[in-house]
């Protein structure tokens, strides 16, 4: 019984796993998810000895006839939770919580320990690896419920293939305490995960494309039409040249990487968005509004400029302020083209927000080449006035509103910093009046 049913969980384990390595050879995309035939191939040897825990699985011996370690199934199990969270956090793009670091090490120093724990401390060396194991479960149902909110319903089927395997250690708990020989309902739950996710990457993958063309041929009608109207373009101060280039790059990505191609077509759209937005040009915006214009910026740039690296350093709580619209984007959008040199080297630049008691700072710095000491001392009162929203028109607004413009700090070899300050006069009592 127990090695026909360890022979359809290894194969179905190792079967998924060879199936996602065949699409990732025709389908690059999917290159972000890599973690996943892993965890298949960890899971596949970790199920052989995870049928039955009696009172302690190992290895069937025939398959590492070599001296293997009597503590494989730990490694494995240990191994296994590891890849799995590697696998979860693959999902999301943004930055991973603490949480997630901390794990991957801890899982890590358990598969070393379990090297060398004598036979002794085996039982509660399982516990501990079991209670790893139910974190990555829990962990892998939060970033399903997140994705399935945020990102794509598709996730639902990752968020049941979780719930299994919650569920499935209950009875497997009460087996263990009993210390009674059974089937392990988590490793028959092993093959059913496998399968519903390479179901779920296949589908996400397909909309993914389908999406990404939809939306792209909507935001080309836009940008065309952004394109043919000199007040659009006079009112927002819209590079077009931008914009086409972002298209190309989404377009280019469609074929090599319908994921990342999404991601840059909804960074495009808020992007527009908010720079369309021609009513608030003349007033002020909550800071929460610009910083989501930025990020949508950044990402692009990202994409375009693999040696770019761009750092945020935000209070945990924003402020409550308001910032002139296109205050902080195009400050960001100057340090990248002016300040940093991506096509020879790598390049950092930094958006820092920094809350006072009387005002809020903030700042946007590079470690590019510099500028000149003859030009640092023109500034900023002599900025060219260029027809476009840059340096210029930012202090100008900045001055009308604050009554303090851009304050501009730079030495050659070292970068440049630019940074203004906001008072907390502008709450939200100021922005209701605006509007």
């Amino acid at each position: 019984m127990f090695t026909l049913l360890q022979a359809f969980c290894v194969a179905t384990c190792i079967l998924t796993g060879a199936y996602y390595l065949i699409l990732f050879r025709f389908y690059k995309g999917l290159q972000r998810t890599l973690w996943f035939p892993v965890l298949c191939f960890c899971l596949a040897f970790s199920v052989e000895g995870g049928l039955c825990h009696t009172p302690m699985a190992y290895l069937n011996a025939d398959i590492f006839p070599i001296g293997f370690y009597d503590n494989s199934h730990l490694i494995l199990l240990n191994a296994s939770s590891l890849v799995m969270n590697l696998y979860n956090g693959s999902a999301i793009s943004d930055e991973k919580p603490r949480f997630y670091h901390v794990y991957n090490y801890m899982a890590g120093v358990f598969a070393l320990i379990s090297i060398v724990v004598p036979p002794k401390l085996s039982p509660a060396a399982f516990i501990a690896s079991s209670i790893m194991c139910v974190i990555a479960y829990m962990y892998g149902l939060y970033v399903s419920y997140k994705m399935y909110v945020t990102q794509s319903k598709t996730y639902i089927f990752s968020l049941v293939s979780y719930v299994l395997l919650l569920v499935s250690y209950i009875p497997t708990s009460i087996f263990l305490i009993l210390k009674l020989d059974y089937v392990s309902v988590r490793a028959l739950m092993i093959p059913i995960y496998v399968l519903i996710h390479i179901y779920m990457l296949t589908v996400r993958y397909r909309e993914s494309i389908y999406r990404t063309k939809k939306m792209a041929d909507s935001l080309a009608q836009t940008i065309e039409t952004i394109g043919h109207s000199d007040n659009a373009l006079q009112c927002t101060q819209l590079k077009s040249d931008f914009l086409y280039d972002s298209l190309d790059l989404i377009s280019e990505r469609c074929d090599s990487d319908p994921f990342i191609a999404e991601e840059l077509t909804i960074s495009l759209s808020k992007f527009l968005r908010h720079t369309l937005n021609f009513q608030q040009l003349k007033g002020i915006v909550p800071l929460s509004n610009e910083l989501e214009l930025t990020r949508a910026f950044v990402s692009i740039e990202k994409e375009r400029h693999p040696n770019l690296n761009f750092v945020y350093k935000l209070p945990d709580i924003l402020p409550d302020v308001s910032v002139p619209p296109l205050s902080i984007q195009p400050l960001v959008e100057n340090a990248i083209e002016h300040g940093l040199d991506l096509d020879k080297k790598e390049g950092k630049v930094t958006l820092t927000i920094m809350p006072f008691k009387d005002y809020c700072q903030i700042d946007v710095s590079d470690n590019g080449a510099g500028i000149p000491q003859e030009t640092l001392e023109g500034l900023p009162d002599n900025f060219p006035q260029t027809t476009r929203i840059g340096l210029y028109n930012i202090e100008k607004r900045l001055r009308a509103r604050f009554g303090k413009g851009l304050v501009i700090q730079s030495a050659q070899g070292v970068g440049t910093s630019v940074s203004f300050v906001v008072p907390p006069s502008t709450s939200e009592s100021e922005k209701e009046v605006e509007a």
